[in-house]
């Protein structure tokens, strides 16, 4: 991550927040200040900043549509427990049924998580265990590379960050530290860079002390300043952008949460680096739950297989913290109407409740004269002073969250012209109310409730699609409602809370009546750089596409516009009052041929005749007519004359002699097709748990496919072959035994399960230790990262093909690492031993510099090395520092503020291949599984790295201890190990 590569800098004397990082932490979004003034100070605005340092523009999120960060108390949440979204005509046309289908996943996840499917929890989100349903729950996002190589953004996860976001949720990668005051505004001597007093506040906090965390997903993060333009005081350029910019250590949970999705769009005036802060800056990437039910999944031992787990544990943990029941605010009701007034004169105290958990259950309070002095609660009231009688809705009150949300979907302006049907929904409103003066005895505020209703006639969300153009490198293209309509309740809520002066919120999110999301229609879009006759030609690989990713395989994603929207709705405005009619069965179009035998796993099947567009299913029968299989139709539908079976539609009870197709619409079915043979066919691969990623050995992997089951048993899956790169000669052979989970259409390896195969003596071929990804890009056979694999039964028979590469560029869905991400020897797999782990780091003892303990790293010693030795570090791709509490390196120098960043270990030809003055010495696994990476100080170029210094930047701590970044996680040194003390970094 070097994007402040793309910046600007800024020398400055910085003034940071001394707040402890905890544990994990989320960002609280609120509208946009109106204006941002510096605070009054000696050389605040000196000769050449005038008109510039007085506006919002000078700090970070000015341009965000959403607004900015506020504190712990300023959110803004929703007040209703039922919203609705709907889908105009523009976007239907445009993205079809599956493209609604879509939209509606990303609103299942939400509803999911503040009302389980699986009844995990069963009252709102208060009552949600956050360590049960999302510890250690860092990365939920997944990676298709046929989808990458594409260009393709997922409208799914996009929608869902856009949803989460105006849930009352920021993108806390961006907005973990704000500028909050700048002071002495100038310039250096030099008139090079601008140079000030930066007061910076943390705006991202913890999800269980709701304390200022610098640590977001288990990921430390820091800044640095930057500003926008480069200044040029000779040419009379001045910054007009500041900007905290959040870097972190290493680590694949960097950058993680659902928050941050949005942040993927360049709004336009803030100029981030060409890294957007999220995830989901990489085409093809998606965010999913896990999907291993039947093995521990690749988060841990914890299944987390539920549509909610599509969130991050920050994500999880700032939801509820917005939305729990006890977290009061004063806000006032919009947009409602009273069914049942609130009873302010209860029948006894004894009803009261000390919080409104079980809203509806939730009685109302009345005031007992002479309660303390006779120690007695009446069972009726007796004498009581009575609180006024309530005649209309009480508005204004302290009011804690919803606790529950639910997403409805609601037809709208349809193809069918049909108008929207107006709803109306009811809850129990509960409420806080001060105790009165003639309250006797005085009592702890009251609750009350009170039943109300909201009418909707029209949507509060909506999506739509029109012809946006693309504007610059702004991608993806889309159209975002603002903040404008939201409400702040700060001047309510001073007495409750130490709102500071000017304070934002707490507020209440409403949209722009409704909330639009306005999608590109311009896409897939093609670029070329027209300079003349003599321009290069263009290509058909898409810059930009829209598509829904469903999974990691060469076939798990589709494009839009939507390509069978039309035939299928045509069929259902214009249903046939006959039957569908076959006249030609094809393997390959244009050419219609007779089809005799087809392969179930790896051919085509095209049905080619009338009324396609009407049918419903389509059927394989045997002779006697009997069905042995059925696929609904809607996604095979091609048009009105063509319906495509893809290989792999048909399942294991499709196949065999004869067989015949036929469609089946709502009058019947057509004809049989002439006869064929489906054959069981070839196993294929479709996908796997770690497409174009690597993958971690010590955690269950999950294959899906098809025809991994055959009649004749030497051709069902029994092997799965191991190779390198692009070669074609298997390096190793495993078989399977009966651990392995194996259905016709998934097999699933357990957790561990390829260390107990070296046990058993289950490698026909080679071992563990030669299927992994050669350590040093030594071993000839077995050169480079990458590894493929495929599957064969016994001996080899009825090998499955190579996985399929999308595009000339090479890229294709092997796995880019194969390893042991952790230490094997500790039994069971746990988070402990499928992660790398640093167990010792010395130093040369040098009698020069007296460093007997190995403490002291004098990077300029030509006779200095650095010894790290741990687990799960075979394939070490960077190295880098933090100070000895973990924090990242802080660096202020004059030249500029960048912060160190990792430096790799690998050479630059061959990412395989170790750097100069590197030495690996490999885990042998099962017999020594310990790791020794052994670097030469001068000639690796320790000497060029003074920003690790231990007498350089503002750490408090100015001990270092040693990350190393691997594709399997990140090791960070742990001072408190015997043999790792914390080093001094000197020249």
């Amino acid at each position: 991550m070097n994007r402040w590569r793309q910046w600007a800098r800024v020398g400055m004397v910085l003034a940071v927040l001394a707040v402890p990082g905890l544990a994990r932490g989320f960002t609280l979004i609120g509208p946009t200040a109106p204006t941002f003034a510096p605070a009054a100070g000696a050389g605040l605005l000196p000769a050449g900043f005038a008109g510039v340092a007085a506006t919002q523009t000078m700090v970070n999120l000015a341009t965000d549509p959403l607004g900015q960060p506020v504190q712990i108390k300023e959110f803004y949440r929703w007040q209703y427990p039922v919203l609705t979204y709907a889908f105009d005509p523009t976007f239907v046309q445009y993205f079809g049924r599956t493209g609604m289908a879509a939209m509606s996943n990303a609103f299942r996840v939400l509803n999911d998580y503040f009302e389980p499917e699986n009844m995990s929890y069963t009252n709102g989100v208060s009552s949600m265990d956050l360590i049960a349903e999302y510890h250690n729950h860092f990365s939920t996002w997944r990676f298709n590379p046929s989808a990458n190589i594409n260009n393709v953004t997922d409208i799914e996860t996009l929608t869902l960050g856009l949803l989460v976001n105006h849930l009352g949720l920021g993108n806390p990668h961006k907005g973990a530290f704000i500028i909050q005051d700048i002071i002495g505004l100038g310039f250096n001597a030099a008139n090079t860079a601008a140079i000030g007093n930066f007061q910076v506040a943390i705006r991202n906090y913890d999800p269980y002390t709701y304390e200022p965390s610098t640590r977001i997903n288990g990921v430390d993060y820091s800044f640095f300043i930057a500003s926008a333009p480069t200044p040029n005081i000779a040419a009379g350029v001045r910054p007009t952008i500041f900007d905290a910019v959040e870097y972190a250590v290493s680590s694949d949970d960097e950058y993680s949460a659902a928050a941050g999705i949005r942040d993927v769009i360049n709004f336009g005036g803030l100029p981030w680096p060409i890294d957007a802060p999220t995830v989901f800056r990489t085409a093809g990437v998606f965010f999913s739950e896990d999907h291993t039910n039947a093995a521990p999944s690749r988060h841990g031992a914890l299944l987390r297989d539920q549509p909610r787990h599509a969130l991050t544990y920050d994500d999880a943990g700032g939801l509820k913290y917005i939305y729990r029941t006890n977290n009061l605010a004063v806000e006032t009701l919009q947009g409602v109407t009273v069914v049942e007034f609130a009873n302010m004169n209860p029948a006894t105290t004894s009803q009261i409740r000390p919080n409104p958990f079980a809203p509806p259950e939730v009685p109302s309070r009345r005031t007992l004269a002479g309660l303390a002095m006779s120690g007695v609660i009446p069972s009726a009231p007796a004498g009581g002073i009575l609180r006024p009688t309530v005649t209309q809705l009480v508005g204004t009150a302290l009011r804690g969250g919803i606790n529950k949300i639910r997403f409805d979907y609601t037809a709208y302006d349809s193809l069918l012209g049909q108008t929207y049907d107006p709803k109306s929904y009811e809850w129990w409103d509960v409420f806080l109310l001060d105790s009165m003066p003639t309250d006797q005895p005085q009592a702890q505020p009251p609750y009350f409730r009170q039943r109300v209703a909201r009418s909707i006639t029209a949507p509060d969300i909506i999506f739509t699609a029109q012809d946006i153009p693309v504007v610059g490198v702004t991608l993806p293209v889309i159209t975002l409602p603002d903040d404008a309509s939201w409400i702040t309740y700060a001047g309510l809520n001073t007495r409750i809370a130490p709102l500071p002066q000017n304070s934002l919120g707490p507020g209440a999110i409403y949209g722009d009546n409704p909330i639009t999301y306005t999608f590109s229609k311009r896409a897939p879009f093609y670029n070329v750089l027209y300079g003349g006759e003599q321009s290069l030609p263009g290509n058909l690989v898409p810059q930009f596409a829209w598509g829904w990713v469903t999974n990691t395989g060469p076939t798990n994603y589709l494009t839009f516009p939507e390509k069978s929207s039309f035939p299928s709705v045509e069929g259902t405005v214009a249903p046939s009052t006959t039957v569908p009619v076959i006249t030609a069965m094809a393997k390959v179009p244009p050419a219609i041929t007779s089809v005799i035998t087809i392969d179930r796993c790896t051919e085509d099947l095209y049905l080619y005749g009338r009324r396609f567009d009407t049918a419903s299913r389509v059927e394989v029968v045997d002779g006697a007519g009997t069905v042995a299989f059925t696929l609904p139709a809607e996604d095979l539908i091609v048009s009105d004359q063509v319906i495509k079976l893809p290989a792999g539609s048909f399942g294991f009870a499709a196949a065999g002699a004869p067989r015949f197709i036929r469609v089946v619409n709502s009058v019947g079915a057509s004809a049989p097709s002439t006869a064929l043979t489906i054959n069981h066919g070839t196993p294929v691969i479709h996908s796997t748990d770690y497409d174009g990623l690597p993958w971690n050995l010590g955690k269950a992997m999950r294959i899906q496919g098809i025809g991994f089951t055959n009649p004749v048993a030497a051709s069902s899956v029994q092997e799965i072959h191991f190779f390198p790169a692009q070669t074609n000669t298997a390096i190793a052979v495993l078989e399977l035994n009966g651990n392995v989970q194996l259905t016709d259409t998934q097999i699933i390896i357990p957790a561990g399960y390829l260390k107990d195969a070296t046990a058993a003596g289950l490698w026909s071929t080679g071992s563990l230790n030669t299927a992994r990804s050669d350590h040093d890009n030594v071993l000839l056979a077995a050169n480079g990262f990458t590894r493929r694999i495929r599957l064969s039964g016994n001996g080899g028979a009825n090998m499955s093909p190579f996985r399929p590469t999308p595009s000339n560029f090479g890229i294709n869905h092997d796995f880019s690492h194969i390893g042991a991400g952790g230490d094997y020897n500790g039994g069971g797999v746990t988070a402990a031993n499928v992660v790398p782990r640093i167990t010792g780091v010395t130093t040369t003892s040098n009698t020069n510099d007296g460093n007997a303990d190995g403490r002291q790293l004098d990077r300029d010693d030509p006779a200095e090395t650095l010894t790290i030795t741990g687990f799960g570090l075979d394939l070490a791709l960077t190295i880098e520092f933090v100070d000895g509490t973990g924090k990242l390196i802080q660096v202020i120098n004059p030249v500029n503020s960048l912060p160190p960043f990792p430096v790799s270990l690998r050479a630059a030809a061959e990412p395989s291949a170790l750097g100069a003055g590197v030495t690996i010495t490999p885990a042998i696994i099962p017999a020594n599984e310990e790791t020794t990476i052994t670097i030469d100080a001068v000639t690796f170029g320790l000497p060029l790295l003074n920003l690790y210094d231990s007498a350089s930047g503002n750490n408090a701590d100015t001990n270092r201890l040693v990350v190393i970044r691997t594709p399997f996680g990140t090791a960070i040194q742990d001072a408190t190990l015997g043999g790792s003390p914390a080093l001094w970094i000197t020249p």
